[in-house]
C-alpha cells in the first residue's frame, strides 16, 4: 500500500509493508542459553558450556510447502511427527531440532519425505525444524544498543539479518534500528518494532530478549504464505 517510494525498491513491483506499528514474531529465529537441553525421552545437548548466545535458526531456507522446514502436522505419535504435505529429502535434517506447537524441542533422529523419527512426543499442531549454528551473536553487543553491521561474513547467518556490530548511534544503513538480547534462558525473535519504539524501530530492529511464551498488546505477526 502506498506510493512506490513505500517499497524496498521504490518501484510498484517491490515489497511493500515490512513492518507496521507492532513487534512482529519471527519464526525460525532463538537464542539460546548456555548449557541448554532438549524435552527428549534421552535429553540431548543443544548448546554445552560457552554455548551462550548461539542462534538456532530454520534448518533450510526452502519455501516451497513441500520442502520448507515448517507446517502443520498430519499425524503424531510417540518418537513420529508426519506431515502428508511434505517431500522432504531423506536424512536431510537428522541431527536438527523439531520445535513444536508447545514449544519443546526434540532432537530429529531421521528424516523421511514426509516423517520426522524424533526422541519424545511431539504435540501436534504447527512446528518448524531447527538447527544450531556455533555462534555468539551477542559477542562484544550491549542490548538495547543500535546497529552498525549484519552478520554478512557467515553464509549460516547472514540470511537472518542479525546484527554484528552495535553502539549508541547506529548506523543510516539499517535505520539506526535497536537490538535487544539476552541469553539467560531460551528466546524468541520478534522483530520492527512498536510505535513506542520511535526512532529504534525499524525493518531491521531485533529482540531476542523475551521467551517464546510471552505475549503483549504491541507484540502480533506477520500474515504470510509459503508458496
Amino acid at each position: 500500500t502506498g506510493p512506490n517510494t513505500w517499497a524496498h525498491n521504490h518501484d510498484a513491483s517491490g515489497v511493500f509493508d515490512l513492518n507496521g506499528n507492532m513487534w512482529e514474531w519471527n519464526d525460525g529465529l532463538f537464542l539460546c542459553p548456555a548449557s541448554l537441553n532438549d524435552g527428549s525421552d534421552t535429553p540431548h545437548v543443544v548448546t554445552g558450556a560457552g554455548g551462550a548466545g548461539y542462534p538456532l535458526v530454520l534448518a533450510t531456507l526452502e519455501v516451497t510447502q513441500a520442502r520448507a522446514p515448517y507446517g502443520a502436522t498430519t499425524a503424531v505419535t510417540h518418537n513420529l511427527l508426519t506431515d502428508a504435505n511434505k517431500i522432504w529429502v531423506a536424512d536431510e535434517f537428522n541431527g536438527c531440532f523439531l520445535y513444536d506447537a508447545a514449544g519443546n524441542l526434540f532432537y530429529i533422529d531421521d528424516t523421511t519425505t514426509t516423517t520426522l523419527v524424533i526422541d519424545g512426543t511431539p504435540v501436534a499442531g504447527a512446528y518448524s525444524i531447527l538447527r544450531v549454528i556455533a555462534t555468539d551473536i551477542t559477542a562484544g553487543m550491549t542490548s538495547g544498543n543500535k546497529i552498525l553491521t549484519l552478520q554478512n561474513a557467515d553464509a549460516n547467518l547472514k540470511p537472518f539479518a542479525i546484527p554484528a556490530t552495535t553502539d549508541g548511534t547506529g548506523s543510516d544503513t539499517y535505520g539506526k534500528d535497536v537490538y535487544y538480547h539476552d541469553k539467560t534462558t531460551l528466546r524468541a525473535a520478534i522483530r520492527g518494532g512498536s510505535w513506542s519504539s520511535g526512532a529504534s524501530a525499524g525493518v531491521f530492529a531485533l529482540n531476542l530478549s523475551i521467551a517464546p511464551s510471552y505475549s503483549s498488546y504491541n507484540v502480533g505477526l506477520r500474515v504470510a504464505k509459503s508458496l
